[in-house]
């Protein structure tokens, strides 16, 4: 008797992991959350201002994660900017 095994494979290079973010996109979160904690043990500002600070970092780390224009995040973005930036311009005349 045969016994049926199935194995999913996902469709698309990096499935999602959690919330609908990939496994790069946890970077985000994660360099966000590193912030956030760094600057809670920062004891040298005033703590609204630290709060505000963490406000800040948490908003920029979770908006790079979630952002897509076209199947490509914010961060996939800033980076084919500043390399159109820094590539020669080829003008034809």
């Amino acid at each position: 008797m045969a016994i049926v095994r199935t194995f999913y494979v996902p469709l698309t290079r990096e499935p999602d992991i959690m919330f609908g973010l990939r496994l790069s996109d946890m970077l985000w979160v994660g360099l966000a959350g590193t912030g956030d904690l760094a600057l809670w043990h920062w004891r040298l500002q005033p703590f609204p201002l630290r709060i505000g600070l963490m406000t800040v970092v948490s908003v920029f780390g979770i908006s790079l994660a979630i952002w897509r224009l076209q199947d490509a995040t914010a961060a996939e973005w800033i980076v084919r900017w500043i390399r159109f930036s820094m590539g020669a311009k080829l003008f034809l005349p």
